[in-house]
């Protein structure tokens, strides 16, 4: 493969592309949304970190669209649903999450597809964005909520990705397997950097300490 071209054909690259500016534009309605929704004495802390991600989301997307126009013409970008309603910071934050998550697990399959396209850089740039909205909104969830939230994100975020067929059809099933290996990959090193994967470890470890006492 000659340096800066795509890994897959143009078709795909811009299907990818206009299922992430749907989940950016969903993200940040969803930020804007929630921010205008709390109600308690957490709002103004929970407002302003929503506020700053749901401006990344937007410079996201924007990117999205202006690239899409150079590669293919119009945009073809599906339906933005409503965010569910919700006045509960843990739950609002949990969904939150679950967006985020999904979006992680979409620049990461983006990236594989562009391959050493020049605008890898800017995927893999975004991708850590979103890396980092996890790491802010994980650390505002109360403790004890911490633990199943993420297990939860990754159910979801798989549910509801375009179905393999449709973004990776041109790929041989060796490159396939390689592709979901290095996401999860990643997302571990991600659940480590947050702090989460220990988390899990030293819960589990408790819940056979505990165990062990009841016997």
């Amino acid at each position: 493969m000659v340096s800066g071209e795509f890994a897959a054909p143009i078709e795909q690259i811009l299907q990818a592309m206009g299922e992430l500016v749907k989940s950016e534009f969903e993200t940040h309605y969803a930020y804007k949304v929630y921010a205008q929704t709390l109600r308690d004495l957490s709002r103004d802390v929970l407002a302003a970190h929503f506020e700053e991600h749901a401006e990344d989301e937007m410079e996201h997307a924007e990117f999205l669209l202006k690239r899409m126009a150079v590669l293919g013409g119009p945009a073809h970008v599906p339906d933005i649903p409503a965010p569910a309603p919700s006045t509960d910071p843990t739950d609002i934050l949990q969904k939150l999450i679950q967006l985020e998550t999904k979006s992680i697990a979409q620049w990461r399959m983006l990236l594989q597809l562009v391959w050493e396209h020049p605008m890898a850089p800017v995927v893999e740039q975004y991708m850590a964005d979103e890396q980092e909205h996890v790491d802010d909104l994980w650390q505002l969830l109360p403790h004890a909520s911490r633990t199943p939230v993420l297990d939860e994100s990754l159910k979801t975020a798989a549910q509801e990705m375009p179905p393999q067929h449709q973004l990776l059809e041109n790929l041989t099933p060796e490159q396939q397997q390689e592709l979901m290996e290095a996401a999860k990959r990643d997302y571990m090193n991600h659940l480590r950097s947050t702090g989460y994967y220990n988390a899990q470890k030293s819960l589990n470890e408790e819940i056979g300490r505990a165990s062990c006492r009841e016997r």
